[in-house]
């Protein structure tokens, strides 16, 4: 049972994400009356920078830093430094929208696979954010409500200075 639940909140939050349109739900039409690109969203919501758990210490296996910026052709991307020798995980996200003052969605594509994206962040009342959800392009659930589907979850990151 708990298998279809979470197909079915995969599917759910691939729908939200079509290529071309403006994503909605009821809660976004709540948040913003105008459209944004990824850019305005992900500025507005306070993403732009450099996040990790513990920003004082470098990048490294138990520390990712998270970095998100803005590109000339209008995306976001991220890239994730676990530090010297590893390759960073790099996306690019071409879509986003707040869907209220504590969640962001962005849509895009991972890199490593070319696979598409689905993400929700959200942030806590210190301002920490962790991902709340993400599903790849193929339907693999790989967060959902703030949890890994085997167990655990994302942690809170920090924005650095």
């Amino acid at each position: 049972m708990q298998r279809y639940l979470i197909v079915f909140a995969a599917a759910a939050m691939l729908l939200a994400c079509k290529p071309g349109t403006t994503n909605t739900d009821s809660s976004a039409q709540a948040s913003s009356t105008a459209p944004m690109t990824v850019q305005q969203a992900a500025q507005q919501w306070g993403l732009i920078g450099t996040w990790a758990s513990d920003c004082s210490q470098p990048a490294g296996p138990g520390n990712e830093h998270a970095t998100y910026a803005l590109e000339s052709d209008g995306t976001v991307s991220l890239s994730y430094d676990d530090g010297p020798g590893i390759v960073p995980n790099r996306y690019g996200w071409n879509q986003g929208l707040i869907l209220s003052p504590d969640k962001l969605q962005l849509d895009g594509t991972f890199y490593g696979d070319n696979q598409a994206q689905h993400t929700v962040l959200q942030k806590n009342e210190q301002g920490q954010m962790r991902v709340f959800g993400n599903v790849d392009g193929t339907g693999k659930v790989l967060v959902l409500n703030g949890a890994f589907p085997s167990g655990g979850a994302p942690g809170w990151d920090n924005k650095c200075q």
